[in-house]
């Protein structure tokens, strides 16, 4: 290795100087290997404890927004938990009312089936009938047609005698 030594300090009481730790507790005081000092910032302490407590300050009204915040929020959520659960009993709501209008719907159809059965089987029996009927007077034309003419006849007769 070369001259140079390398030192990591991992903690306050210790220094490793290549590899073998060295004690630095047996060195002296740490003021006095570092040339003396109060803590360091010089007269600046009460300032920065001044900040310090400011901040802290700044921070303690931050949390109480935050818990004020969260209170609301929390009021909030209870609120939209109840409306979900009466929005989920309304459409359950909704659900079996439908499921009642799905069932009516059905009887309707059956209902309108039958109907349109019945006036198909309405027409049909008319179109016999009429077919009777046109048959009838076809029959009865033919088989009373000569008798019919000789009473019409006889009428005409009467009626021009007179």
């Amino acid at each position: 290795m070369n001259d140079k030594v390398q030192e990591i300090s991992l903690h306050a009481r210790y220094s490793y100087k290549g590899s073998n730790a060295v004690d630095l507790s047996t060195e002296g005081d740490h003021s006095s290997i570092h040339g003396g000092g109060n803590g360091g910032g010089g007269n600046m302490l009460e300032a920065r404890v001044a900040r310090l407590e400011a901040n802290v300050e700044h921070i303690a009204s931050d949390v109480t927004e935050i818990k004020q915040n969260l209170r609301s929020t929390s009021t909030d959520i209870s609120s939209m938990v109840t409306d979900l659960a009466l929005s989920k009993r309304d459409i359950s709501d909704i659900k079996n009312d439908t499921s009642a209008l799905k069932q009516e719907i059905a009887t309707m159809n059956g209902r309108v089936s039958g109907l349109e059965t019945s006036i198909s089987s309405f027409k049909t029996t008319i179109k016999v009938s009429a077919g009777v009927i046109s048959a009838a007077v076809v029959i009865f034309g033919v088989i009373a047609g000569p008798y019919l003419a000789k009473i019409a006849s006889v009428i005409n007769e009467l009626a021009l005698k007179q």
